[in-house]
C-alpha cells in the first residue's frame, strides 16, 4: 500500500456547510477511494446564498484581483461538471452586455441599437456594448448544480447530516476533531472544513486563533420571473445595467435569463453585517423587490415577462480584507477554512473544492499558489 493510499484510507472529513463550496469539496473528495466524508448543514443543501445566486460565470473577470488563474480553472471545471453530472444544471454559454437604461428617455435620446436583444425595450436602452462572448462567459443554475454535487457525493458514500453546528473541539488525546451539533450528536473526524459562508465567523470564534480578518454577510436581493411563453424570445444574453430611475437615482441591476424559461434579476445590496442565525429568516428588505421589479418593467419589452416565481434575499460572505480565505489554519492542523467569495462564490466554488481536496490529500494545490488565500 502506497503512502497516498494509506493517507486516504485514514482520512475522514467533516464539511460544515452544504453550499457550493462544501458540495464541491465533497464531490472531489469522494472521487478518492477510502476517504470518509460527512456533510453537515443546519437546513440542507443550497439553503442560503448558493440556492439564491444567479450563477453567472466569467473566465477572465477575476483577472487583476490576484486570483485570475484560480477563477479560470474554476470556469473550466464548470464545463467539465456539466458533462460529468450528465447535464441538468442549467449550464450554457452566454453573451454579456453592458446597457445604459433610463426610466425617462427624453426627446432624441432613444436609439435604434444594433444587435439589441428583442426582449429588451428599445425605448429604454440608450446605450449598449458587448462585454463578454460565448468564449468567456456562461451560466449555471446554482441550486441545481449544488444538489447534483451532493447527490453524486452521497452515491459515492458521503453522508449528509442535518443539524446546527454549535462547537468544535480537539478529538481524544488531541488528535482529530469533534464537531458538536445542537441536538447532542458528535461527529469525529481527522479533518474539518469550515465552509459556512458568512456564518464561518461564528465557528472561528469557537477556537483560539488570532486572525487578521473577520467574516460577515452582505445582504443581496433577487427576483425570479417566469417568461411569457406565448410571446417570449428571451435569448442567452446577460445584462449588466446602469439604471437611471424616474427620481434620478442610479443603480446597477443585473439580468440573467435561464434556459428553464425564467429570468433572474438581482441587485440592491446592503452594507456587510452579521447574518441572522437561521438562513431561513433572511427576508427581502422593504422596497428592494419593488425596485427590481420596477427595473424589469422599464428594461424589458412589453408582455415578455409574466408571473413572479420568487422574491428572495441572501447574505453573501465577505471578509474584512476583501479577499477569499481558503486553506488550513496554521494554529490548527487539519482544520480548513473556505469562505469570503462574495458574488463570485458560484464561479469559484468548484476550484475551491478541488483545491481543498488536494490540500488535504496531497498537502499542496497543483493549479494555484494557495498562499494568496492563506487563512492566517
Amino acid at each position: 500500500m502506497s503512502a497516498s493510499d494509506r493517507a486516504t484510507q485514514d482520512c475522514s472529513v467533516v464539511i460544515c456547510g452544504c453550499g457550493i463550496v462544501g458540495a464541491s469539496a465533497a464531490y472531489y473528495l469522494t472521487e478518492q477511494a477510502g476517504v470518509s466524508v460527512t456533510l453537515v448543514d443546519r437546513v440542507g443543501p443550497a439553503a442560503a446564498a448558493s440556492g439564491k445566486a444567479g450563477g453567472f460565470l466569467a473566465r477572465t473577470w477575476c483577472d487583476g484581483r490576484g486570483y485570475g488563474d484560480f477563477a479560470r480553472k474554476s470556469y473550466q471545471l464548470h464545463e467539465e461538471l456539466d458533462r460529468e453530472l450528465g447535464g441538468g444544471i442549467g449550464y450554457r454559454k452566454l453573451v454579456a452586455l453592458a446597457a445604459d437604461i433610463q426610466a425617462r428617455v427624453g426627446p432624441g435620446q432613444a436609439r435604434s441599437l444594433r444587435d439589441l436583444p428583442g426582449w429588451l425595450d428599445n425605448q429604454a436602452v440608450v446605450g449598449m456594448s458587448c462585454i463578454g462572448s460565448e468564449n468567456d462567459t456562461a451560466q449555471v443554475h446554482p441550486k441545481l448544480l449544488n444538489n447534483k454535487l451532493v447527490d453524486a457525493s452521497i452515491s459515492r458514500g458521503a453522508r449528509l447530516e442535518i443539524g446546527e453546528v454549535v462547537g468544535l473541539t480537539s478529538g481524544p488525546s488531541g488528535t482529530g476533531y469533534v464537531t458538536q451539533l445542537a441536538d447532542g450528536r458528535e461527529l469525529h473526524s481527522t479533518h474539518v472544513i469550515l465552509a459556512l459562508g458568512p456564518w464561518t465567523q461564528r465557528a472561528l470564534n469557537w477556537i483560539s486563533t488570532d486572525l487578521s480578518y473577520t467574516v460577515t454577510g452582505m445582504k443581496a436581493h433577487s427576483v425570479v420571473v417566469k417568461e411569457n411563453l406565448s410571446t417570449s424570445a428571451v435569448t442567452n444574453h446577460a445584462v449588466f445595467s446602469q439604471f437611471l430611475d424616474e427620481s434620478g437615482v442610479t443603480s446597477e441591476p443585473e439580468i440573467y435569463p435561464r434556459p428553464d424559461g425564467t429570468v433572474y434579476c438581482c441587485g440592491v445590496s446592503e452594507s456587510p453585517s452579521d447574518p441572522p442565525a437561521d438562513p431561513n429568516t433572511i427576508e427581502p428588505s422593504p422596497g428592494a423587490v419593488e425596485q427590481l421589479m420596477r427595473f424589469l418593467s422599464v428594461s424589458t419589452a412589453k408582455n415578455i415577462l409574466s408571473a413572479v416565481e420568487r422574491e428572495q434575499a441572501c447574505c453573501l460572505p465577505v471578509t474584512s480584507n476583501g479577499r477569499p480565505v481558503i486553506g488550513e489554519l496554521s494554529t490548527h492542523p487539519n482544520l480548513f477554512v473556505a469562505t469570503g467569495h462574495t458574488c463570485w462564490g458560484i464561479l469559484n466554488g468548484p476550484a475551491t473544492g478541488l483545491a481543498l481536496t488536494e490540500l488535504i490529500l496531497k498537502g499542496s494545490c497543483s493549479f494555484f499558489d494557495m498562499s494568496f488565500f492563506r487563512p492566517t
